[in-house]
């Protein structure tokens, strides 16, 4: 139960960190940039095109965290929840036996 109120909790944290940061729109914000930095006059300011892929760059390690959190988040969940059914299970069985 303890383990389960952990996970709720950081399903809270992460919608919030997604409200933060809207990963739709660093998306936008992403494919924007990428293709700012394809166009054929990109580098005539070194200095404008390092700044924005550094801004790209920061963008996508964004939104791979955002990625990273989700997936762990739904994967402890799921664990949790096959652990659970097998707790029900087991216990079912002992019901059984008696």
């Amino acid at each position: 139960i303890e383990l389960k109120q952990m996970i709720n909790t950081n399903k809270l944290k992460l919608k919030k960190i997604q409200t933060t940061f809207d990963p739709a729109k660093l998306s936008e914000k992403i494919i924007s940039l990428e293709v700012k930095s394809k166009d054929e006059n990109f580098w005539d300011n070194p200095k404008s095109a390092q700044s924005t892929l550094k801004k790209l760059s920061s963008l996508q390690k964004k939104i791979d965290k955002l990625t990273e959190l989700e997936n762990e988040i739904s994967d402890n969940s799921e664990l949790l929840n096959l652990y659970l059914e097998s707790d029900n299970l087991n216990s079912y069985k002992d019901e059984i036996k008696e």
